[in-house]
């Protein structure tokens, strides 16, 4: 019987696209007034999967990673690598400060354009799957 393994920049790109989906459930019931959520649990979740897709990328093509949630330090990573996306992901390192803080405290400046973080991941999905098929 054979089996399938996924590779690791396969796993992080799952696990990403569940940080996502998780994201715009949570932002569809907050924008419905759920008020047992808040802002900080959908940026976290946004964050998580930015993080993903980018050590995903990486990961794809054979640049080390070492163990962070920084943002900044992995999008240097891929700028060093000289590893194109192609489109500006500048907004998704807005969510850095959500890796850590935004899980144990109410950050005050929460970012306001939650449905363009998700349009912005939404493509870095599509576009992950389509390098990767």
């Amino acid at each position: 019987m054979e089996q399938n393994f996924l590779s690791q920049y396969q796993i992080f790109l799952k696990k990403g696209s569940v940080d996502l989906a998780t994201a715009e459930l949570v932002h569809v019931s907050f924008v419905n007034g759920n008020v047992e959520l808040d802002e900080e649990v959908i940026l976290f979740h946004l964050q998580q999967c930015a993080e993903k897709f980018m050590k995903a990328l990486l990961d794809f093509n054979r640049v080390s990673i070492t163990r962070t949630h920084d943002l900044y330090l992995l999008a240097e990573k891929l700028e060093d690598a000289h590893i194109a996306i192609p489109f500006d992901f500048e907004p998704l390192l807005r969510l850095n400060q959500f890796a850590v803080d935004g899980r144990y405290s109410v950050i005050p400046d929460t970012l306001k354009n939650i449905e363009e973080i998700i349009s912005l991941l939404n493509d870095f999905e599509r576009y992950l799957k389509e390098i990767f098929s």
